[in-house]
Parts: C-alpha cells; structure tokens; sequence
C-alpha cells in the first residue's frame, strides 16, 4: 500500500479557534506585528493573555493562588479583602486583549451588540473545538474545505449578525452591510461605490481636500490598517473644524465616516485575504448574494406577519414561546457535524475499528496481525493509513515495545498538519509525550510543545469537576497549587498513558513525579537540623519530569499530583510515607526547609505563625 505521507497534500479540515482569531485581527487591520500572532506563540500562558487582556488572564490564571502572583493579582486580592491597594487598580487591570480590542471595533459604544458577539465568538470556539476533536477522512483539498467552511458555516454566523445591526446604525457591522446593498455592488465595483460612499456622508461646503486626496489613492492592494485609519480620522477632524463646522456635528460626521472606513478597508481586506486562500471564493459577491436572499426572506416574513395581523384573533391563548427558549430540532449536533459531511467525510471501517479496539482483538497477537494484513492489501483503505498506524501504535505500546510504539505514533502525528485526525491525535500525542518522559535525558522544558499543541488542537470542549479545594500542611481548604497550560497538558498526557488499556500481564505505569519523592525523606531528616535550607540549585529544580513544577509545590501538594498523575494503579509511594506520617506543623516544617520564601508567604496567607 502506498504511504500517504509521500503524497504530501493538504487535505479539507477545520480552522483552529486560534487561526480563526489571527484572521479576525488582520483582516480588520488591528496593528499587531505578524510575528506575535497567536499561533505563532509557544508560550500558552501569552496566548491567553493576548487574546483575553491581562485583566482575565491574570484572574483565570492566579487569583485562586497567594504563591508567586503577578502585580495585577497582588492588587487584585487587595481589593477583594477591602484593603487599599498600593497603587490604582485601573492602572493595571482593564489592559485589553484581542477579543476586546475585536468586540470594541465591531460594536463601538454600544453594549448590546458588543455582548451578542461576545456570546457568538464563546459559540464558536466550543463549535470549532468539538469539531476539530471528530476526525475528517476525506479527499477533498484544503481549498474545497475552505469554500465549503465559508459558504456552509461562517455565513450562518456573519448575516444574521449583519442584520441584527439594523439597529445600531454606528456599529461597523452596520456599515459593512449598508455598504454590500448599495446598488449594482460586487467585488468588481466595490472599491468605486465605497468611495463614492464614504465621500456622501461628508457635509456638504467642507472641503476636506486631504481626506479625499487620501481615499482616492487607495486601490484594491492598499487597504489602510487601523492606526492609519485613526491618523486620517485625526487630520480630518480639524480639516472639519477649520470648516466652521459645529464641534457637535464634527463628532457625528467623523463617527460615521470612521466606521464606513474601517468597514470598507476591512471587506476589501477580507476579500484579498480570501482569494489567496481560496481563488474559487469570491467573498464580495458571496456575501452581498447571502444578503440580498436574506432581505427577501425577511421582506416576505414582514408581509405575512402584516397579513396575520389583520385577521381576527383567535380566543383561545396560545402558549407563549419567547425566543430564547426555541432550539435547534437536535440541540445536541454541532453544526459542524454536517459541514464535515459536506467535506466527503467518511466513516472509519469496521475492520479497521477492529485493529484500534482491544476488546475486539483482545491483545491476540495472531488475531492483530491476521486483521493487519487483511486491512492493508485492500486499496480502499489506503485513505484510512494513518489510523492503522495509530493501532500499530497503540498495539505496541500495550505489548511495551517502546520504540515501536513511537515510531508508529510519530507517523500518525505526521499527518496532523494535512488531515484532521480528530481526538486520536490528542491521545497519540499523549502517548508520545509520556513516552518522551520515561526515556533519558529528561526533556527540557517546552521541548514537548510541538506535541501539546497538537494535543490543544485536536481536543474538544470539556466540563471537568474537580474540588476547589485540597488539605496541605496549612489548611484543610487550600487552595489549589498553580499550574500553567502547558504542565497541565503533561500531567494529563501522563493519566492518558497510565489509564489507556493494556494487555493484564503489562502494568508499566509513567511515573515522572517518582524519582523525586524517594527524595522527600531526606529532606524530611534534613529539616530536622536548625536553621537547614535546601539548596537554592535544588529548590528550583523540577521535581515533575518535563514541567516546571517545583519541589516545594510538589511536597506540599503532593495529593494533588498524585491524582493528577495516576488513575487507580499507583506506584510504590515509600519515600513520600514517611512525610505523610508527620504531624502538620512536622510538615510545615520540611517546607520550610524545602523553600523558606514560599513557606513565610504561605504562612502569611493562611495566618500561621511561622
């Protein structure tokens, strides 16, 4: 069977929410350097920062956490225990991120709309997640993908949203639509009919002579970003004064004639963008078709509603359904669902299903490979390759041939940048990253987050309950130890590795927290010489293979990690007993030897004498 890998072509998937973000903020021209955009970031800590602001990222990531805060989150505890703060709160939280800076240029001032995309863009992303977590086998191209993507989803999030801003006529949405219904507008007459536009919401006797300079030089391959935009806005707004114009008025006007600019750049912009992607996608002429069906649809709508109102009522009440309360027939189907069908998905077959399930081949090793051969020597499944490299994958890894296991797993991962691979790939990443931590060296950090962000991309949306709360040596209810994105993602690649089924005789378990905690009972008689410290070399040592966490956060929370680590078979825990069997003053004090800074600050929090 020929191997996939050698044809290289990029088949039909879905956008990440991350790549549908970066196109938002350079198609609407929001001045950020390429090299920062979100995708392009390995710090995921930053990526969520950038796109949230540093006031939700800094909330999400350490308010539940008195250790190593940030100045925002210091200030921010302040202010939530009524004490005064050191310095003006305002001066560090409301730092905007892109999703504002998104929503705020959309919207405007205006609150309502600004909350209804708000909601749209959360809808989203939990719809792109979901969908990106069900493999798409197809042999359609990228392109195909992407025109289908446009014409079957997005533009069942852009003209409603479109219409909806009838009533907010300065919004931009607003103007990008106003724009599109002008008469005989297409992508040909675009440029023309908007700047003949955007030169008839100018009063009339001002001159302006600048401004018009300005728009008649721009062409259909010089789109002004948003910086530029406001410099224009700027210059013409004492180009109006210098007019004798009302300061109330030059207000209005430049409200106007800002958001009729930035909507003229922007769908030019999404334009160019759009057929460079895909040329068989005209998206001018797609979205002024979409609109003008829509108008129809609600001019009809208008007329029947008139014509049932003129009828006589009925005297029976009806059952009022408000518009809130009415779904989808099945509001448990992403709509992507049939987006990916439309993309030629096909279903995996049965026969292939049964090399990915052990309780199929139940770690018969004839049963397997019969199965194999006969999968392999039929063309047809030669679409289906990357998954019977994940069954060899995982087969491998049951029967603790490590290498093998890897090298098949490598080659599936191999196919995630041409093909949607669904939550396999998330698993076999996994896998991969519990693989890297059993073998020597031990990775640096970051070095797996090729591999973590594979697992992010190919995940869906999750409602996880854990406690908010966990004993420690200081409190019954502490709070839950920090952790970034990217720990987070190890410790949960290590459960996957540790749950994922194998054959009864082979119960190797992934156990990067091990080697530290043999540990703990030297440090626990350590502690006992006055005035000891663990030395600072070591302290900031990890004492997690291949994550950043620490070994005081180890020691202290060590329930925690366990749990995060391992399901129900646990390893051998004798170091750490003797720890355990400590009183917690006892505990403390092993802490305190352990990290004498972090123990003060813990002891500070939790109004403990140190």
């Amino acid at each position: 069977m020929t191997s996939l890998a050698k044809k290289s072509k990029k088949y039909a998937k879905l956008p990440t929410f991350v790549e549908i973000v970066d196109v938002l903020v350079a198609g609407f021209g929001v001045d950020k350097n390429s090299e920062n955009a979100l995708g392009k970031l390995a710090m995921f800590e930053h990526r969520s920062r950038l796109y949230n602001g540093s006031d939700v990222g800094g909330l999400r990531n350490f308010s539940k956490n008195s250790r190593n805060k940030s100045d925002e989150v210091a200030i921010y505890d302040k202010k939530i225990k009524n004490k005064s703060p050191d310095s003006d709160v305002s001066q560090v939280f409301g730092k905007t991120g892109l999703r504002d800076d998104l929503l705020s240029l959309l919207a405007g001032p205006n609150e309502e709309i600004k909350n209804s995309l708000s909601c749209c863009l959360d809808l989203i992303e939990n719809e792109v997640s979901n969908g990106l977590s069900a493999p798409l086998v197809t042999e359609y191209s990228r392109e195909d993908g992407l025109y289908i993507l446009i014409n079957g989803w997005a533009m069942r999030w852009i003209i409603p949203l479109m219409r909806e801003s009838d009533a907010y006529p300065t919004s931009i949405l607003h103007f990008v639509k106003k724009i599109l219904m002008q008469e005989n507008c297409d992508s040909l007459n675009y440029l023309k009919i908007w700047k003949i536009f955007i030169k008839s919401l100018l009063p009339k006797g001002a001159k302006a002579t600048e401004f018009r300079s300005i728009i008649d030089r721009i062409d259909n391959s010089s789109q002004r970003k948003l910086a530029s935009i406001e410099k224009d806005m700027a210059n013409l707004r004492e180009e109006l004064i210098c007019s004798d114009l009302e300061e109330s008025e030059v207000k209005l006007v430049i409200e106007k004639i800002r958001a009729a600019y930035i909507a003229g750049m922007t769908t030019l912009r999404f334009h160019s963008m759009m057929l460079k992607a895909c040329p068989a996608l005209d998206l001018i002429n797609c979205l002024v078709e979409f609109l003008r069906v829509a108008e129809e649809i609600f001019q009809k709508r208008q007329a029947n509603y008139k014509e049932r109102q003129s009828l006589p009522r009925p005297t029976v009440k009806s059952d009022y359904v408000s518009s809130s309360s009415v779904v989808r027939e099945d509001s448990s189907r992403n709509p992507l669902q049939d987006i990916l069908i439309k993309m030629g998905d096909r279903a995996i077959p049965d026969e292939i299903q049964f090399l990915l399930d052990p309780g199929m081949h139940q770690w018969s090793e004839k049963r397997f490979e019969k199965q194999l051969v006969k999968v392999c020597s039929k063309k047809s499944n030669e679409i289906f390759m990357p998954y019977i490299k994940y069954a060899q994958g995982v087969w491998h890894l049951g029967h603790e041939k490590h290498e093998l296991a890897e090298k098949y797993l490598t080659d599936f991962i191999s196919f995630a940048d041409d093909r949607q691979l669904g939550i396999d790939a998330a698993k076999a990443a996994s896998l991969l990253i519990a693989l890297r931590l059993l073998r020597a060296p031990s990775p640096k950090y970051l070095e797996l987050s090729s591999l973590v962000q594979i697992r992010i991309d190919s995940m869906g949306q999750e409602n996880v309950m854990e406690f908010a709360v966990i004993p420690t040596p200081f409190c019954w209810r502490s709070h839950l130890p920090e952790i970034s994105m990217y720990d987070t993602h190890i410790l949960e690649s290590v459960w996957h590795f540790n749950t994922v089924p194998k054959p009864p005789s082979h119960k190797l378990l992934c156990n990067p927290i091990g080697d530290f905690l043999v540990k703990v009972n030297d440090y626990v008689l350590a502690s006992k010489k006055e005035g000891a410290r663990l030395p600072d070399r070591e302290k900031n040592t990890s004492a997690v293979i291949g994550t950043s966490i620490k070994p005081y956060d180890a020691v202290c929370y060590t329930d925690f990690y366990i749990l995060k680590l391992f399901n129900s078979n646990f390893p051998d825990f004798t170091g750490l007993d003797v720890y355990k069997a400590l009183s917690e003053a006892d505990q403390r004090r092993v802490l305190r030897y352990i990290d004498e800074g972090r123990y003060l600050q813990d002891c500070a929090y939790y109004e403990i004498s140190a």
